[in-house]
C-alpha cells in the first residue's frame, strides 16, 4: 500500500533521498546498539527550506519527526521507538561550512556538518574552534548542539552552549525561528536559542548556527602523570590552577582498568608509562605562549608536584607526536570499553569538593551489589564529570546499580546527566531527580512549541499524548 506521507517527502527532497525498509535500518539503533526502534522511513533533506517544508508535512500528519546526527548519543536520543510511526530526519546532507568570518572571529555552520571538518575549516583560517570530543571525526554540530555537548576543552572555553552565539531551528510546525549573527551582544528580549540547546531535538530542528572562534594557543603543555587516588588528582589539579592559572585547557582522570582495556582492545594505543599500568593516570593540558614557555611550564608544573609528592611519575610529550599519541589514547577508551561488552553507562557529575569522596564510596559499594567490572573514576574531572561504567552481573544487578549510583549522585548535591543528555534512557531520571517546578516548566515549554508532541517524543520529557 502506498505511503502517501513518504510519497510527499520524496516530492520535496528527492526519491533518492527518503528511504525505507531495509535501507532505513542503519537508522534504527544507536551506537552502543542499546535502543532498538523501527523508523516510517527516513528523509535527507539538504537545505533549511526542504527541512521546513517536510517537517509541514510530518505536522499535517501527525507523524513523529525523530532528528538524526552522528548517532553517537549515548542516551537513544536519535533512535526511534517501535511503532513504527516516525520519520527519521537525518541531517547529513547539510553539511556544509557557511563562512569563516576571521575579522568577526566566528564561524557558521550547518548542523550536518562533522565536528572535526568544522575545527579543520577554522584551523584553516588560523583560528580554533575548541569544542572536541571523542567523537569528533562523526558527530555532528546539529547533534553537538541538541545535546549541549562539553567534551575536553570544558575547563577553558566551556561547553557548547557556551560557544553558540545563535542558531536557527524548524519548529514542529514547519515554521523557522532565530537569525544567524555573528553578535556577542544582542539584548533584545528572550535569548530564544537556548530553548533548543540541550533540548535534544524534542522542541525543533536546528539547521545552522554561529559560534565563536578563538585565537589558537601558539603551543601546549601535555603530559601523563601517576597519582595514588582520586583524592590525589584532586590535588594536583588545584596545584595545576595554581601553576598554569586560566589557561590550564584539559584534566582528564583515566583508572588502571581503562589501560587494560587499551591494551587488550586498542592496542595500537601507545601506553605513555611502558609496560606498566599505573593505578591512576591523570592526562592534562595548558596552553602558552610559545614552545619555550609550554616546556619551562610544564617542567615547573611537575617538577613542584613531585617535590609536594602529589604525583608519582611523570611523562611529558615532548613534541606535537608524543602529545597526539596521548590523546589518542585518551580518545578511543570508549570504542575499546564498547568492545570490552555490554556496559551501562552513567555520565554524571559532582561538585570538585565532594567528588574523590564520591568515587570512594563507588569504589566500596559497586562490587557488593553485582558490579562484576566497573569504572568510576574515568573522565573530565577538571569540571567534575564522571564516565562511570558497569557490567553487572545480570539485569536485576543492573537496576540496584543504577539505583545505588544516582542515589548517591543526589546525596552529593550532583546531576544524574552531565553531558549525555536524557534521551529516552533517563525521561524517568528527570522526573524523579528534577525538581517538580523545573519538570512542569519544561512540559509546558514543550506543549507551547509542540503541542502535538512530534519533535522526538518519548525523549526527555514525558507529555501525555504520544503526537500518534
Amino acid at each position: 500500500m502506498a505511503d502517501a506521507l513518504v510519497n510527499a517527502l520524496a516530492e520535496v527532497c528527492g526519491a533518492s533521498n527518503v528511504v525505507t525498509g531495509e535501507d532505513a535500518r542503519a537508522y534504527n539503533h544507536d551506537f552502543l546498539n542499546a535502543f532498538h526502534g523501527n523508523a516510517r522511513a527516513v528523509v535527507m533533506p539538504a537545505n533549511e527550506n526542504e527541512v521546513s517544508q517536510s517537517a509541514r508535512l510530518c505536522y499535517e500528519a501527525r507523524a513523529p519527526i525523530v532528528p538524526h546526527g552522528g548517532n553517537t548519543s549515548y542516551a537513544g536520543g536519535a533512535t526511534p521507538d517501535k511503532s513504527g510511526g516516525a520519520i527519521v530526519m537525518a541531517m547529513k546532507r547539510m553539511r556544509k561550512v557557511l563562512e569563516v568570518d576571521a575579522r568577526n572571529m566566528t564561524m557558521s555552520v550547518e548542523a550536518g556538518c562533522v565536528l572535526e571538518d568544522a575545527r579543520a575549516a577554522a584551523a584553516a583560517k588560523g583560528l580554533l574552534f575548541p569544542l572536541s570530543l571523542g567523537a569528533k571525526g562523526s558527530c555532528h554540530i546539529g547533534g553537538n548542539l541538541a545535546t549541549n555537548a562539553g567534551g575536553l576543552n570544558v575547563l577553558r572555553y566551556g561547553n557548547a552552549r557556551d560557544l553558540c552565539l545563535s542558531l536557527r531551528a524548524v519548529l514542529a510546525d514547519g515554521n523557522i525561528a532565530g537569525e544567524l549573527k555573528g553578535l556577542r551582544k544582542d539584548n533584545t528580549g528572550y535569548d530564544l536559542k537556548h530553548l533548543f540547546i540541550g533540548s535534544e531535538g524534542t522542541l525543533g530542528i536546528i539547521t545552522a548556527a554561529v559560534f565563536k572562534l578563538f585565537a589558537p594557543p601558539a603551543a601546549f603543555g601535555c603530559a601523563f602523570v601517576e597519582v595514588e587516588s582520586p583524592s590525589a588528582a584532586m590535588d594536583f589539579l588545584q596545584h595545576c590552577r595554581e601553576e598554569a592559572g586560566g589557561s590550564l585547557e584539559a584534566f582528564e582522570l583515566m583508572p588502571q582498568i581503562l589501560f587494560e582495556l587499551l591494551a587488550e582492545h586498542q592496542p595500537q594505543a601507545r601506553n605513555p608509562f611502558g609496560g606498566r599500568i599505573p593505578k591512576y593516570a591523570v592526562l592534562f593540558e595548558f596552553a602558552a605562549r610559545s614552545v619555550e614557555e609550554a616546556e619551562e611550564k610544564t617542567a615547573n608544573v611537575l617538577e613542584s608536584a613531585l617535590e609536594k609528592r602529589l604525583i608519582t611519575d611523570a611523562v611529558p610529550a615532548q613534541n606535537e607526536t608524543m602529545r597526539a599519541q596521548f590523546w589518542h589514547a585518551r580518545e578511543v577508551t570508549p570504542e575499546a570499553t564498547k568492545r570490552a561488552g555490554q556496559w551501562i553507562k552513567m555520565d554524571v557529575s559532582l561538585p570538585l569538593s565532594r567528588l574523590a569522596a564520591f568515587v570512594g564510596r563507588m569504589e566500596t559499594a559497586l562490587p557488593n551489589i553485582g558490579a562484576g567490572k566497573y569504572i568510576v573514576a574515568f573522565g573530565h574531572l577538571g569540571d567534575g564529570n564522571l564516565h562511570l561504567s558497569a557490567m553487572p552481573d545480570d539485569d536485576s544487578a543492573a537496576e540496584t546499580i543504577r539505583g545505588e549510583v544516582y542515589e548517591t549522585v543526589r546525596e552529593f548535591g550532583g546531576s544524574f546527566s552531565a553531558e549525555h543528555g536524557i534521551g529516552q534512557s533517563k525521561p524517568a531520571l528527570l522526573a524523579r531527580y528534577k525538581d517538580a517546578g523545573s519538570v512542569a516548566t519544561m512540559r509546558a515549554v514543550k506543549h507551547a512549541l509542540d503541542a502535538r508532541n512530534i519533535m522526538n517524543p518519548g525523549k526527555v520529557v514525558l507529555m501525555e499524548s504520544g503526537g500518534q
